[in-house]
């Protein structure tokens, strides 16, 4: 909506939420995607507004960790970006509605007819309005209504990974890091990240075999701290650790279409291919599919045309990124 509306494209965001909130989201860019930010844009916005530069990744392996310094790092030279997610959406509608965006706010999906000029019935104050566009873009998660009304069919693998996380806040001496605490013989994988002064996203990594069920609510807090000492984190990071949102698991099995255009209606993010969390891709991939997209609409009349050829290029790296990240899951 951004890139497009800056363009002089008339745009309509349609949002679900009234107000964002935390839902235990990915929170970290990767260096390739904020390089994909920057050709996008998005980059200055989003550090001024929500997110924070992070400088290294370390791969704490039985206690011993080194810092890769990634703006000295190639291919991309760019550090990690991290931020608050309900933050982050919120900076990112209202540059949206500055940039000359259209939005309707909360609003509901009713009904989608794809075609040459897609319908579809959008619930607004308590009425269904209809609107037709030259292209209906599809950015509302895995499980996408977007995607299911739209026709396409929707593939799913096997069950690999669990993800849990949770927002604490504290005193935890990250440094200036996104911290990934390897732990071989058991099997798990932790992660800290500190996204706003005092605030940390933890996630937890693990096989669906290697627990007995999945951490959810505030009931399994303790127990999700034992499973990331186990893993690593210090002690002293987890000692002074108090819970500022829900703690949740999902599952991180790769959810896609393939080809995410037919008819006037393409998918981007995790409507066109949900990758495993565990990999920390997702937000990366989604700033990729938005650059993508723009740059094919914004080069041709042919929005169709465009779209199509948009698809082919999302396929081109989907598939490799889930052949690795099923490869390092099995390892």
């Amino acid at each position: 909506a951004i890139t497009l509306a800056r363009e002089g494209v008339d745009v309509l965001v349609v949002e679900r939420e009234r107000a964002f909130r935390d839902r235990v989201r990915g929170e970290a860019v990767a260096a390739w995607g904020s390089a994909e930010a920057k050709r996008l844009g998005l980059y200055e916005m989003l550090r001024e507004r929500c997110a924070t530069e992070v400088r290294y990744l370390t791969y704490h392996v039985e206690g011993v960790g080194e810092p890769l310094d990634l703006p000295a790092a190639a291919p991309h030279f760019e550090p990690s970006l991290a931020f608050h997610h309900p933050v982050m959406q919120g900076a990112l509608i209202e540059e949206a509605a500055c940039a000359g965006a259209t939005v309707w706010r909360p609003a509901k999906l009713i009904s989608l007819t794809p075609g040459d000029l897609p319908t579809a019935g959008i619930e607004i104050d308590g009425a269904v309005r209809t609107v037709q566009a030259r292209l209906i873009v599809g950015a509302d998660g895995r499980d996408s209504q977007v995607a299911r009304r739209g026709g396409f069919q929707r593939r799913v693998d096997p069950d690999e990974l669990l993800a849990t996380g949770l927002l604490v806040r504290g005193e935890m001496d990250t440094e200036d890091a996104v911290n990934v605490f390897i732990s071989p013989a058991a099997g798990q994988i932790a992660v800290v990240t500190q996204i706003a002064p005092g605030l940390y996203r933890l996630y937890f990594f693990h096989h669906v075999d290697a627990t007995p069920g999945r951490l959810s609510g505030d009931r399994h807090v303790q127990a999700a701290f034992s499973h990331m000492r186990n893993a690593g984190v210090p002690d002293a990071w987890l000692a002074d650790a108090r819970p500022e949102g829900p703690l949740a698991t999902f599952d991180g099995t790769h959810r896609w279409v393939e080809h995410p255009y037919r008819e006037g209606v393409v998918l981007v993010g995790d409507a066109a291919g949900a990758s495993d969390p565990s990999w920390g891709s997702g937000l990366s991939r989604t700033l990729r599919d938005i650059r993508l997209l723009r740059d094919a609409l914004l080069a041709s009349t042919d929005w169709a045309r465009a779209a199509d050829e948009y698809a082919g290029r999302h396929d081109e790296f989907w598939e490799p990124l889930r052949d690795v990240e099923r490869l390092s899951a099995r390892r």
